[in-house]
Protein backbone atom coordinates (compact mmCIF):
# COMPACT_ATOMS: atom_id res chain seq x y z
CA UNK A 1 0.00 0.00 0.00
CA UNK A 2 1.49 3.91 -1.12
CA UNK A 3 0.14 6.66 0.73
CA UNK A 4 1.70 9.91 -0.39
CA UNK A 5 2.62 11.90 2.71
CA UNK A 6 1.00 15.33 3.55
CA UNK A 7 4.50 17.22 2.83
CA UNK A 8 4.30 15.68 -1.16
CA UNK A 9 0.46 16.47 -1.52
CA UNK A 10 -0.36 19.31 -0.10
CA UNK A 11 2.03 21.61 -2.08
CA UNK A 12 1.08 19.97 -5.28
CA UNK A 13 -2.91 20.68 -4.55
CA UNK A 14 -2.29 24.16 -3.64
CA UNK A 15 -0.42 24.67 -7.25
CA UNK A 16 -3.66 23.36 -8.90
CA UNK A 17 -6.14 25.28 -7.01
CA UNK A 18 -3.99 28.72 -7.21
CA UNK A 19 -3.15 28.27 -10.71
CA UNK A 20 -4.42 25.56 -12.64
CA UNK A 21 -8.13 26.46 -11.62
CA UNK A 22 -8.23 30.21 -12.54
CA UNK A 23 -6.21 29.65 -15.60
CA UNK A 24 -9.03 27.30 -16.70
CA UNK A 25 -12.00 29.33 -15.58
CA UNK A 26 -10.64 32.45 -17.37
CA UNK A 27 -9.93 30.19 -20.59
CA UNK A 28 -13.34 28.91 -19.91
CA UNK A 29 -15.22 32.58 -19.85
CA UNK A 30 -12.80 34.29 -22.48
CA UNK A 31 -15.00 31.14 -25.01
CA UNK A 32 -18.10 31.69 -23.45
CA UNK A 33 -18.06 35.66 -23.80
CA UNK A 34 -15.98 35.49 -27.49
CA UNK A 35 -13.56 38.19 -25.05
CA UNK A 36 -9.73 37.85 -25.65
CA UNK A 37 -9.11 41.16 -24.45
CA UNK A 38 -10.78 41.54 -20.68
CA UNK A 39 -9.07 40.84 -17.78
CA UNK A 40 -10.22 37.90 -15.57
CA UNK A 41 -11.43 40.29 -12.92
CA UNK A 42 -13.97 42.30 -15.81
CA UNK A 43 -14.36 38.50 -17.01
CA UNK A 44 -15.63 37.22 -13.31
CA UNK A 45 -17.67 40.38 -12.60
CA UNK A 46 -19.60 40.14 -15.55
CA UNK A 47 -20.42 35.98 -15.07
CA UNK A 48 -21.65 36.84 -11.48
CA UNK A 49 -23.68 39.68 -11.79
CA UNK A 50 -24.92 40.03 -15.28
CA UNK A 51 -26.00 36.46 -15.61
CA UNK A 52 -28.69 36.54 -12.96
CA UNK A 53 -29.99 40.03 -13.60
CA UNK A 54 -30.59 39.74 -17.37
CA UNK A 55 -32.45 36.55 -16.70
CA UNK A 56 -34.74 38.33 -13.97
CA UNK A 57 -34.98 41.35 -16.11
CA UNK A 58 -36.02 38.98 -19.13
CA UNK A 59 -38.71 36.95 -17.17
CA UNK A 60 -40.11 40.35 -16.08
CA UNK A 61 -40.42 41.59 -19.64
CA UNK A 62 -42.08 38.58 -21.08
CA UNK A 63 -44.69 38.89 -18.21
CA UNK A 64 -45.38 42.43 -19.44
CA UNK A 65 -45.25 41.65 -23.10
CA UNK A 66 -48.31 38.62 -22.19
CA UNK A 67 -50.30 41.49 -20.17
CA UNK A 68 -49.64 44.00 -23.05
CA UNK A 69 -51.08 41.71 -25.77
CA UNK A 70 -53.50 39.81 -23.30
CA UNK A 71 -51.89 36.46 -23.92
CA UNK A 72 -53.08 33.88 -21.42
CA UNK A 73 -52.41 36.14 -18.05
CA UNK A 74 -54.09 36.35 -14.74
CA UNK A 75 -56.01 39.54 -13.76
CA UNK A 76 -54.37 39.97 -10.87
CA UNK A 77 -51.11 40.67 -12.89
CA UNK A 78 -52.63 42.26 -15.54
CA UNK A 79 -54.05 45.12 -13.01
CA UNK A 80 -50.07 45.93 -11.91
CA UNK A 81 -49.56 47.46 -15.39
CA UNK A 82 -51.53 50.02 -16.43
CA UNK A 83 -50.99 51.49 -20.37
CA UNK A 84 -50.32 55.06 -21.18
CA UNK A 85 -53.29 56.85 -23.17
CA UNK A 86 -52.01 59.97 -25.19
CA UNK A 87 -53.81 61.93 -27.64
CA UNK A 88 -50.90 62.60 -29.95
CA UNK A 89 -48.82 60.45 -31.99
CA UNK A 90 -45.78 59.48 -30.75
CA UNK A 91 -42.90 58.14 -31.35
CA UNK A 92 -43.13 54.72 -29.24
CA UNK A 93 -46.16 52.21 -29.42
CA UNK A 94 -47.67 50.50 -26.47
CA UNK A 95 -46.09 52.54 -23.57
CA UNK A 96 -46.97 51.99 -20.08
CA UNK A 97 -47.52 54.61 -17.42
CA UNK A 98 -45.21 54.52 -14.46
CA UNK A 99 -46.57 54.40 -11.40
CA UNK A 100 -46.12 56.95 -8.51
CA UNK A 101 -43.75 55.69 -6.31
CA UNK A 102 -44.34 57.28 -2.08
CA UNK A 103 -40.27 55.93 -1.36
CA UNK A 104 -37.14 55.38 -3.24
CA UNK A 105 -36.06 52.57 -1.47
CA UNK A 106 -38.98 50.06 -1.90
CA UNK A 107 -41.26 51.76 -4.71
CA UNK A 108 -38.15 52.49 -7.16
CA UNK A 109 -37.56 48.63 -6.63
CA UNK A 110 -41.31 47.36 -7.10
CA UNK A 111 -42.27 44.49 -9.60
CA UNK A 112 -44.75 47.63 -11.60
CA UNK A 113 -42.27 50.21 -11.12
CA UNK A 114 -39.99 48.32 -12.93
CA UNK A 115 -41.97 46.45 -15.88
CA UNK A 116 -43.24 50.05 -16.93
CA UNK A 117 -40.04 51.38 -16.50
CA UNK A 118 -37.93 48.13 -18.50
CA UNK A 119 -41.32 48.09 -21.09
CA UNK A 120 -40.65 51.62 -22.06
CA UNK A 121 -37.03 51.25 -22.69
CA UNK A 122 -37.52 48.70 -25.08
CA UNK A 123 -37.27 49.79 -28.76
CA UNK A 124 -40.28 50.00 -30.21
CA UNK A 125 -39.51 47.56 -32.85
CA UNK A 126 -39.69 45.02 -29.63
CA UNK A 127 -42.65 46.34 -28.14
CA UNK A 128 -44.58 45.47 -31.76
CA UNK A 129 -43.47 42.08 -32.35
CA UNK A 130 -46.73 39.83 -32.97
CA UNK A 131 -45.67 36.43 -31.47
CA UNK A 132 -45.00 35.93 -28.07
CA UNK A 133 -41.87 33.33 -29.09
CA UNK A 134 -40.13 35.70 -31.38
CA UNK A 135 -40.35 38.31 -28.49
CA UNK A 136 -39.04 35.77 -26.21
CA UNK A 137 -35.62 34.84 -28.18
CA UNK A 138 -35.05 38.63 -28.96
CA UNK A 139 -34.91 39.34 -25.55
CA UNK A 140 -32.77 36.80 -24.33
CA UNK A 141 -30.24 38.03 -27.21
CA UNK A 142 -31.10 41.81 -25.81
CA UNK A 143 -28.39 43.02 -23.15
CA UNK A 144 -30.33 44.20 -20.40
CA UNK A 145 -27.60 45.37 -18.43
CA UNK A 146 -28.00 49.25 -19.38
CA UNK A 147 -31.73 49.42 -18.71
Amino acid sequence: CFLFSSTFFLPFLLFFFSSVLPALLRSALRFVYRDQSSTYEVLLKQYKSNKLRNQRLTKILNTVYRVVNKQNISATISSLVTPRYCQYNLRGDSLLSLPKVNTTNYGLKSWTYQAARLWNALPNNFRCINKYNSFKKDVSKLDLAGF
